[in-house]
């Protein structure tokens, strides 16, 4: 990621909003007090794709903005499951919120499209005909899955891909369900950190609600907040996507975002 990038004070949060103006009357602002990066991430393969963005004031619940579920370790997402991608992405003209469904796909069929370079934190999702995908200014975008329950979880954070919406190029997605332990632990680690209880597992658990309006990722917690916002604008390698996302906790915002510094980058 660009030095320019790892500083705070050029990021802000917005939420309760559709319009990339932000100027819907529900909309809130939150700066961003710290940026914390996975010690792992690679630029060169986008693994461990991940960062924490902790908000400099808490952020409430209301009929705008709602939490999505945080997945336990042990949560399973099947190949062929239906999950939903939101983001402003590369449609300069759409300035509302875009969403879309997109397929979980296998594992091994999907390494075998890149060159068997996806590890085991990432995920892919989209179709192999192509023609539905996230794209670039999408990066650190989510991809959330609603379980049987009727609650949304966060499967994937958008990262990387080879051009949009192309046949047998999915989107590629940090898996959530790898990265948890260590969002958890950035999260405890900070001064501002509480009390956050999050069960181990299960769609039955946390409260979380998407509306068609678009999705807000967030969990719930206690006092302060840590927020998901979208992965740094691109400085290289155009051509592929990563997109926007984050979770956001009551007063502790958990911000899970693409950390590539680019956006949706190319191999």
């Amino acid at each position: 990621m660009h030095f320019r990038f790892q500083d705070p004070k050029v990021w802000a949060a917005y939420a309760g909003t559709t319009s990339l103006s932000g100027l819907d009357p529900s909309t809130v602002k939150a700066g961003i007090a710290q940026i914390i990066t996975h010690p792992s991430y690679n630029a060169d393969t986008a693994d461990f794709d991940v960062a924490v963005l902790e908000l400099a004031s808490p952020m409430a619940f209301n009929k705008y903005i709602q939490p999505v579920c945080l997945p336990g370790a042990g949560h399973h997402f099947p190949a062929g499951k239906k999950c939903l991608i939101s983001g402003w992405g590369e449609q300069p003209q759409k300035k509302t919120l875009q969403k879309a469904t997109v397929e979980l796909l296998d594992q091994v069929l999907c390494s075998s499209l890149y060159s068997y370079a996806l590890t085991d934190r990432m995920v892919c999702a989209g179709y192999l005909e192509g023609k539905i995908d996230s794209c670039q200014g999408d990066s650190g975008g989510p991809l959330v899955c609603e379980e049987p329950s009727g609650k949304f979880f966060l499967a994937g954070i958008v990262s990387w891909g080879i051009g949009c919406a192309e046949a047998r190029r999915p989107g590629v997605y940090a898996r959530v369900t790898k990265l948890r332990d260590w969002i958890l632990d950035a999260v405890s680690a900070s001064p501002a950190f509480t009390a956050l209880t999050l069960p181990e597992s299960s769609s039955s658990t946390n409260s979380s609600s998407a509306t068609t309006e678009g999705i807000s990722n967030s969990i719930t917690s206690t006092p302060r907040a840590f927020s998901t916002i979208s992965s740094t604008p691109s400085t290289s390698k155009p051509v592929t996507t990563a997109r926007p996302q984050g979770i956001v906790l009551l007063q502790w915002s958990i911000s899970l975002t693409s950390f590539n510094g680019q956006d949706r980058h190319d191999f």
